[in-house]
């Protein structure tokens, strides 16, 4: 989807909507801040995972790695989301822990990849955070919450708020919605407690906004590093290095396509086609059988994409085409421990109450 905002009419027709969106935005903190609108506290550790800006910036695999470091610390975790793009309303139980129980257009892309990757985790999704953390607690009585892109849903109080930076752009330079993509002004970020430089191996070289003078807040740098590719429809692992080479049809519906499009690049793959859909794309089987036309044109072995889109793929739809999952987990700059650290500010919370 082209993005109208590229052109400097379009953005200076939408400044002053930014103006009173941030504004807007500025009164309601302030009113958070005063408890003239009450964010509510549950006897459960609960853990944000946020950013300042819409899409791309990697929450889902922060999400997904700190299901994981709970999990080897013998505690169990619920994910609670809002359901992006989902076509239904008010909370829907993903995954009750035994398994998926409902799918993308009921529970939205990214939850039902995390319902996939861990059936015994359960996963809630709702437009009011609150309602799917009191249906968490009710039903599953888990040891701690995570909330997935929570960093402006105040209505929760958290221990431990963790924001998300994308290294390779400034937020200095960013103009509030809907000029631009930035959903609230800088000084919202004195609210964090960790912040996490996605795409970052430079580490000296990317503090735009000196964080530690705005907050004090600890800082991590990361970068998304692939481990494998995954067969779609067996499910076999296969090692990124066997793909060197090949010639491969890329397709993606993801908020940042180009950050996918490099990252084959640089495993030596050969790029005969790459297909950009919109975020959250649903895809339908005149898509798949038009990739799969373009694949036989461009003479492609594999097609190739992402683990978001493949849970809104049928395999059915495929006539022998192999396709393949690119599959990759976070990797922090120096082995710092982001799991490690979140669970001291857990203990904290724990031990003020």
């Amino acid at each position: 989807m082209y993005d109208l905002r590229r052109f400097v009419i379009v953005r200076l027709l939408l400044i002053p909507f930014s103006m009173l969106y941030g504004l807007g935005v500025s009164l309601r903190n302030l009113f958070f801040d005063l408890g003239l609108i009450k964010s509510e506290a549950f006897a459960i550790p609960i853990v944000s995972v946020g950013n300042m800006t819409t899409g791309g910036s990697g929450k889902t695999p922060i999400v997904m790695y700190l299901v994981e470091h709970f999990r080897r610390n013998n505690l169990t975790p619920v994910v609670v989301s809002r359901g992006y793009g989902r076509k239904s309303e008010g909370p829907v139980i993903v995954s009750d822990g035994q398994g998926r129980i409902a799918g993308p257009q009921e529970g939205g892309d990214e939850p039902v990849m995390i319902a996939e990757y861990y059936p015994e985790v359960p996963v809630i999704v709702a437009e009011r955070r609150v309602t799917a953390v009191r249906l968490a607690i009710e039903r599953f009585r888990p040891d701690l919450i995570i909330l997935d892109d929570a960093f402006q849903h105040r209505y929760v109080m958290r221990d431990c708020d963790i924001v998300l930076l994308d290294a390779n752009r400034n937020l200095r330079r960013e103009w509030l919605l809907p000029a631009g993509n930035r959903r609230e002004l800088l000084h919202a970020l004195k609210r964090a407690d960790i912040f996490i430089y996605t795409k970052a191996d430079i580490p000296d070289n990317i503090d735009h906004f000196n964080l530690r003078a705005i907050s004090g807040s600890d800082i991590f740098y990361m970068q998304f590093i692939p481990v494998h590719y995954r067969d779609f429809f067996s499910g076999d692992k296969i090692e990124v290095s066997l793909l060197a080479g090949a010639s491969v049809l890329a397709f993606t519906g993801i908020a940042r396509p180009d950050n996918f499009r490099q990252m084959l690049i640089a495993q030596g793959v050969s790029i005969n086609y790459f297909k950009k859909f919109p975020d959250h794309y649903n895809y339908t089987l005149h898509d798949i059988r038009a990739l799969s036309d373009l694949a036989h044109k461009f003479d492609c072995t594999y097609l190739v994409t992402t683990a978001k889109d493949a849970v809104k793929l049928k395999k059915g739809d495929f006539d022998g085409q192999k396709v393949l999952i690119l599959e990759v987990q976070p990797t922090f700059s120096g082995g710092a421990d982001l799991g490690q650290k979140v669970l001291e500010y857990i203990d904290k919370g724990i031990l003020s109450d």
